[in-house]
């Protein structure tokens, strides 16, 4: 599926550690001579009926080019409440890959997600 690139905002593209790039192309890739040696961040926007957006903070592999596999999605979060949010969530996915532990840690901290925040804005 093709990421929504209306409302889609590249955060950062970060190395992948050691033992993330072993893992990923251990587990998580067909081709053992993937190209990908980092991560792209992106925050995507997806607007409800309502006119309010939800942001989903998304991962993909990539290379030092900034070329990334968008066929190939390695996280999605669930929809954040607004893009503060998601723009915080971006920023602990991005240390935890810069301390090489994106694959191994088993939570991420998601403060808020939309079905909690629709009465919020109406």
């Amino acid at each position: 599926m093709l990421p929504n690139f209306e409302e889609f905002y590249p955060i950062a593209v970060v190395p992948m550690g050691e033992n993330d790039h072993a893992t990923f192309i251990e587990t998580f890739s067909n081709n053992k001579e993937t190209t990908a040696t980092h991560w792209l961040i992106a925050l995507e926007g997806t607007s409800t009926n309502l006119g309010i957006y939800h942001w989903n903070v998304i991962v993909y592999p990539a290379n030092d080019t900034t070329v990334f596999y968008f066929d190939y999605l390695r996280f999605s979060s669930p929809p954040l409440c607004s893009f503060h949010e998601a723009a915080l969530l971006a920023n602990d996915i991005k240390t935890q890959i810069k301390t090489d532990e994106f694959l191994t840690k088993k939570q991420l901290f998601l403060p808020f997600f939309a079905a909690d925040c629709e009465n919020t804005y109406i």
